[in-house]
């Protein structure tokens, strides 16, 4: 069905239809991007798609880390998340504390 919300005052906004409608806006901020991530040009046309923008990165990058693959699109992990999931050792302990009396 979508994300439908209904407001205060009782009218129904459809945020994926929204987000569709509004996608080749461009966005607010410093960046020249629209709400999709693809790159504008100063006249707003625009220069690089977002799919383009991607594969570019992911084949320069020396290291990129792939988890899975999704529904055909790449899933990228961040290091601090592989960081989180490693194992801690268990043979490690902690130091003693002097009571101070």
């Amino acid at each position: 069905m979508g994300r439908i919300y209904t407001t205060f005052q009782g009218k129904q906004i459809d945020m994926d239809r929204l987000l569709q409608q509004n996608e080749t806006m461009p966005a607010v901020g410093n960046v020249r991007v629209n709400a999709r991530g693809d790159e504008l040009g100063p006249d707003g046309r625009i220069i690089r798609t977002r799919e383009s923008v991607l594969s570019e990165y992911y084949d320069t990058s020396p290291n990129p880390i792939v988890d899975e693959e999704v529904l055909g699109k790449v899933k990228i992990s961040s290091r601090r998340q592989l960081k989180e999931q490693e194992e801690v050792p268990t043979n490690v302990t902690k130091p003693k504390i002097k009571d101070s009396k």
